[in-house]
């Protein structure tokens, strides 16, 4: 018992202080509105004229939050954030898992190679951008899942995607 109680200890005491300074130098990207801003690289919020955005007859999306972000990337501080000034912006959605259910096999959003979404994990969504979004930016919603032989702007358009910057 003693055993297994030490072999315990031993691997909790290894979880607390795993060391994530593998992440410096990464691309970093907000899970939130309030961490956006409390890294100071939020620029706007934006959200959809309708919640849930209906895209067609069996496909809608519901925004929890959307919002606009300098890039930046991890030092090797994980509660610090350098920018990338010379670099653009990320757009960043989040939602739900029913919504984004099939992103990228069966369908996904975007115009072209550079202004595509991609799934972040299981409820977000973000596309980089050169530069700053006018104050409604459409996105073309295409049929199909990712093609690398396939060029997106050839790609069946099956409604678009809208988001509204808040004022």
């Amino acid at each position: 018992m003693k055993r297994i109680h030490l072999v315990f200890m031993i691997f909790i005491s290894s979880i607390v202080s795993c060391n994530f300074s593998h992440l410096g130098g990464k691309p970093g990207i907000s899970m939130h509105i309030y961490e956006s801003k409390k890294r100071e690289v939020f620029i706007a919020e934006y959200t959809v004229p309708q919640n849930p955005y209906v895209i067609n007859d069996s496909l809608s999306i519901y925004v929890e939050e959307a919002w606009l972000e300098k890039e930046w990337f991890y030092p090797s501080d994980l509660d610090k954030t350098d920018i990338w000034d010379d670099h653009g912006y990320r757009l960043c959605v989040n939602t739900n898992e029913q919504s984004i259910q099939n992103y990228w096999y069966t369908w996904m959003i975007g115009d072209s190679l550079k202004r595509l979404f991609r799934a972040d994990n299981r409820k977000s969504l973000s596309t980089l951008l050169d530069m700053i979004p006018k104050d409604t930016e459409v996105f073309k919603v295409r049929n199909g899942g990712y093609d690398i032989t396939v060029k997106i702007e050839d790609m069946e358009t099956i409604g678009e995607f809208v988001l509204v910057k808040k004022e």
